[in-house]
């Protein structure tokens, strides 16, 4: 057996462990008493009660807040209710007449009148501008799904023509060559397609046009029922387009109100008004959150307006004022899901019936819109997304030509428009 000195040994013993000594660092320890490298359990439980303290502090702000944020959007909510009855402001947009009212995916309105005018508001002022290669009269506007402006309207010679803005320029499309039809009512669809609802003022023949994203197909109605005044179009959720106007029912019956719709590419009628009553000037369409249309429309027999609702099988009229209208109406549904009517008195004052829905009190409240000399002539109403509602309407001038007219626009809103 061999031997191994112990001095051998030691020697070997320090190689092997040199690596492992430099590691750990110097073993002598610092100057000082020690320092401890651990928490007290006193310490860590004071610790612990500061996180808990921070904590409830944290959540009591965060319920606070949440409390506040609740107010907040319940204020905002009832700013922008559409019960809320604010005053109207009204302001003098341009001159011009036949205004025609849409607002556009930006939250604010346009109006398009004679000429081939535009007008549309950034939020402070109005801005006009031509309708480069148009010109024509009684413009119905509607936006898009694009979110751009398109424009149905009667060109030279009183042929119908359709003019829509792409983002960069407009385009111009002759619609119906016929000369001298009715006033055109324009709609989009819900597939986003859009249809012009019109008449011949020489046969009084209810026409459609429709477009397939591609050309326009015109057909005219199979009823022999004549048009006595200019169609007002909506298109329903479920894409079929409905077309009211004042027919002469061949003279025997006297006049009625007429509903037409199509099915399957078939079009059929239905009478609004009851037969032999006398209807005053064109009609207006809407369809309500149920899907059905409502329809509104005057009686110069009654002095009174109505608004006719469909439940799919019958109307039920309602009478909203015992004053006969003498102008265009104009009928939209609200956010609040009921219908309200911007028409004219014969004092040539612009008022707003909106629907109630009470079963104690009237079921149709009016306020005054506009009384300044004679204003309201072919209003034209629509809801802002606010669920206020905002009024373009022309007014006379003065005599004896009553030039010029002008355009005007009243809201209700929350805020004073700026000055």
């Amino acid at each position: 057996m061999k031997t191994v000195s112990v001095p051998a040994l030691i020697a070997s013993l320090s190689i092997l462990l040199l690596p492992h000594a430099f590691g750990q660092g110097a073993l002598t320890p610092p100057p000082g008493p020690p320092v401890p490298t651990m928490k007290s359990l006193q310490e860590i439980w004071d610790k612990v009660g500061a996180l808990e303290t921070r904590a409830t502090v944290l959540e009591t702000q965060n319920t606070q807040l949440q409390t506040a944020n609740s107010q907040l959007q319940r204020q905002l909510g009832l700013l922008t209710s559409a019960t809320v009855n604010f005053a109207w402001v009204a302001s003098t947009v341009s001159l011009g007449v036949n205004p025609s009212l849409a607002f556009g995916p930006d939250g604010q309105p346009a109006i398009a009148f004679n000429g081939l005018q535009l007008a549309r508001f950034d939020g402070a002022t109005w801005a006009v501008t031509a309708v480069p290669g148009a010109s024509g009269s009684f413009p119905s506007l509607a936006f898009g799904p694009d979110g751009y402006p398109a424009i149905a309207y009667l060109g030279p010679s009183g042929r119908l023509y359709f003019a829509r803005f792409d983002g960069t320029a407009w385009s111009v499309t002759l619609v119906e060559t016929q000369n001298s039809v009715g006033l055109p009512s324009l709609a989009f669809g819900p597939n986003g397609l859009p249809g012009i609802a019109y008449n011949g003022n020489t046969s009084y023949i209810l026409k459609y046009a429709a477009f397939d994203g591609s050309a326009w197909t015109n057909t005219s109605m199979s009823d022999p029922i004549g048009v006595k005044s200019g169609p007002a179009l909506a298109i329903g959720p479920d894409n079929r387009p409905a077309i009211v106007y004042r027919a002469d029912r061949l003279g025997a019956a006297g006049e009625a109100v007429v509903l037409a719709r199509v099915n399957a590419g078939t079009w059929t009628t239905s009478v609004v008004a009851n037969a032999g009553t006398v209807t005053n000037g064109p009609a207006a369409i809407a369809f309500g959150p149920d899907g059905q249309p409502a329809v509104a429309y005057g009686n110069n027999q009654t002095q009174r307006l109505y608004v006719g609702r469909f439940n799919g099988t019958v109307w039920t009229p309602s009478t909203v004022s015992v004053t006969q209208t003498s102008e265009r109406l104009s009928l939209a549904f609200g956010l609040d899901g009921q219908p309200a009517l911007a028409y004219t008195t014969l004092a040539y004052d612009l008022l707003l019936a909106r629907y109630t829905g009470s079963l104690d009190g009237p079921a149709w409240v009016s306020t005054v819109v506009d009384s300044a000399g004679d204003v309201g002539f072919n209003s034209s109403l629509a809801f802002g997304p606010d669920g206020q509602p905002a009024i373009a309407y022309g007014t006379y001038g003065s005599a004896p030509d009553y030039a010029p007219a002008s355009i005007k626009f009243a809201r209700k809103g929350v805020f004073k428009p700026l000055p």
